[in-house]
């Protein structure tokens, strides 16, 4: 009988809240899209109207030209899973951690790498700084830029951060 009760003591410990080492967390990618500036726009529509005309005056002619003015959103080697694998593997959080949905802005710059980035809807000042410690790794700082008609540009990426 005392084993019974031994062994039932250590089943209710093993399933307590309180050894629970790891929070559910997830990654969610909202959306992206490429940055310009108001010039860059200006520049951009110029370009694209020239493209528009000049394939156009091919259709027009009935000529085989080639144009390409084919936007390149900024990647990440291994795509977006491997950047969320990535991040996940080296985000440290607490147990104590607050359930919270966390909203990631970072801007892809023009050299390749995070150039900016704004977190939101975090519920203390430690998981700020450790998303912003994590996003500055060297491993998770290995993009490639957004490439458009007018060559390398800024890209935004939002995703959301949920911890239960």
């Amino acid at each position: 009988m005392k084993y019974f009760n031994l062994f039932f003591f250590a089943t209710i410990l093993s399933c307590s809240p309180f050894l629970n080492k790891e929070k559910n967390v997830e990654f969610s990618v909202v959306e992206g899209k490429v940055l310009f500036s108001k010039m860059e726009s200006v520049l951009f529509d110029k370009e694209s109207a020239k493209i528009s005309k000049f394939s156009d005056s091919c259709r027009n002619n009935r000529l085989n030209c080639y144009y390409d003015n084919e936007t390149f959103p900024a990647t990440f080697p291994g795509g977006m899973n491997r950047f969320t694998t990535e991040f996940y593997d080296n985000f440290r959080i607490k147990k104590s951690t607050k359930p919270s949905d966390i909203k990631v802005r970072m801007i892809i710059g023009k050299q390749n790498n995070i150039q900016h980035a704004e977190i939101s809807g975090f519920k203390d000042e430690k998981m700020k700084s450790e998303i912003k410690r994590v996003l500055k790794l060297p491993n998770l700082n290995k993009w490639h830029s957004a490439n458009t008609i007018l060559g390398k540009s800024d890209y935004e990426i939002i995703f959301l951060i949920k911890i239960k």
